[in-house]
């Protein structure tokens, strides 16, 4: 969600345009801009291996390309077309496990019809790859989904379905030779869309964006099976509020499970919840926002390392707040506004990485979106000076990935913005930092050509 993109409008009507803007933005958002906010969440990459996708336009069609580094990000290997399809392929997810690395994409024929989830794997740290698989057929080209590993098990839950589409779950439990059958853990008459999971052991647990049949509310629903994915208990509403909920994350540890989401309530805030049973009973919901930024909140983002949560969201005019908790989420210090949009450097897009003591915020800013940088060692106390790491392009999407002391952020970068042609001139542009972020190298063009390369996403 792009906060330029919010008008200012009067206190009278505050409460009705802000509930018709968020049933336009959780309704009608494509997957692209869904995913230009989203955090890596993929395991780490064996030893100094390193891994970028992104969709590419090069080769006439749009299709899913692939490059490694064997030297944690020094140098790259030639390009790698893992889709090679003359139908259209898009939206690529990139997951890893010791040394064997999963994509997925989606996938559609020639005719531009027959979308499906399409997946590859490499078991060799991306030296060599396996036959493309069809995991699942689907009923949208940007249906949301949402891939996740853990040992030899893979995960994958996805929306489909007509007329108004569910979020079904699939997995492998041997590295993605074989998949069970799909299982659907909406079942809704309404419209359920954006799946997101989060792993803990033999824990999975799924949340989702849920309307009723009419379409007029929406919700954040949850569910969870405590055997990898072989059975699953009822599904929750969590969020179970009046206005309308959307745009959830969710991150787990042991037992206990973290989730936010937004919320209108009058403004667009940000909403906390937890459960410390692994997903059996949940406390109640808490506003973390509180109106901070005024109108509008939106874009959480939430980590947590040992007993510290932290939660980070942007606002309407482009103001970075940050909060966290020391305690596991039973208590939580004063917000901070961690970059400032009345001085031009407030975030449009965002993500956070935790690393132990260390925080790793990125966004992207102002009109030439810059892509800038900020760190605080001691968990969140105090915050380093805000760097320009990727110089004034026009960035259509970053991610940031952190493996030790290493810090990687990819961004989709216009490069020409003397126009406005956003299909033109759009590369991967890949920098690091080897000492948490203090220093950074130069960019590297990982994609250079002159079509548009998109949606890059990092495995570190």
């Amino acid at each position: 969600m792009r906060a330029q993109n919010v008008k200012i409008i009067t206190t009278s009507s505050m409460a009705g345009l802000l509930l018709s803007s968020f049933m336009v933005i959780i309704g009608g958002m494509s997957h692209v801009e869904a995913q230009e906010n989203s955090s890596s969440e993929v395991g780490a990459a064996s030893g100094s291996n390193r891994f970028v996708i992104w969709s590419d336009e090069t080769f006439g069609s749009r299709d899913i390309l692939f490059r490694r580094s064997t030297d944690n990000g020094a140098t790259w290997k030639a390009v790698v077309n893992l889709s090679n399809n003359p139908g259209v392929s898009s939206d690529p997810q990139i997951a890893v496990s010791g040394s064997n690395v999963y994509v997925i994409w989606t996938q559609l024929n020639s005719n531009g019809q027959s979308p499906s989830i399409t997946f590859r794997t490499s078991t060799d740290n991306g030296v060599s790859w396996g036959s493309k698989v069809k995991v699942a057929n689907l009923s949208c080209s940007n249906c949301p989904m949402h891939l996740a590993v853990s040992g030899a098990n893979v995960y994958l839950s996805f929306t489909s379905g007509n007329p108004a589409g569910d979020i079904y779950f699939k997995r492998s439990s041997d590295s993605g030779t074989t998949w069970m059958p799909e299982f659907n853990l909406s079942s809704n008459p309404g419209k359920s869309f954006d799946p997101r999971m989060a792993i803990s052991g033999s824990n999975i647990y799924v949340i989702w964006t849920q309307g009723n049949s009419e379409g007029t509310s929406y919700d954040i629903f949850f569910r969870r099976s405590t055997d990898s994915g072989s059975t699953w208990k009822s599904k929750i509403n969590l969020s179970n509020d009046p206005g309308n909920s959307g745009n959830a994350r969710i991150v787990a540890s042991a037992s206990s499970v973290h989730v936010v989401w937004e919320g209108v309530t009058g403004v667009l805030d940000i909403f906390y919840k937890r459960s410390t049973s692994s997903g059996s009973s949940w406390e109640s919901v808490r506003n973390i926002s509180e109106g901070k930024g005024g109108l509008y909140s939106t874009d959480p983002q939430i980590a947590i390392s040992g007993t510290k949560v932290y939660v980070a969201w942007i606002t309407a005019s482009g103001e970075q707040f940050f909060r966290r908790s020391t305690d596991g989420g039973i208590t939580w210090k004063d917000a901070v506004m961690v970059a400032s949009g009345g001085q031009g450097r407030g975030g449009i897009a965002q993500n956070m990485v935790v690393a132990g003591s260390n925080v790793f915020l990125t966004w992207a800013s102002g009109e030439e979106r810059p892509v800038l940088f900020r760190r605080s060692s001691d968990s969140g106390a105090s915050w380093s000076a805000a760097k320009d790491v990727i110089p004034p392009g026009r960035s259509h999407g970053h991610v940031l990935a952190v493996s030790g002391s290493t810090v990687f952020i990819a961004s989709a970068e216009r490069l020409d913005t003397s126009s406005d042609d956003f299909g033109k001139g759009q590369d991967i542009l890949l920098v690091r930092s080897t000492n948490s972020g203090g220093t950074w190298s130069s960019p590297i063009n990982l994609s250079k050509n002159s079509e548009q390369s998109a949606n890059p996403q990092i495995a570190a």
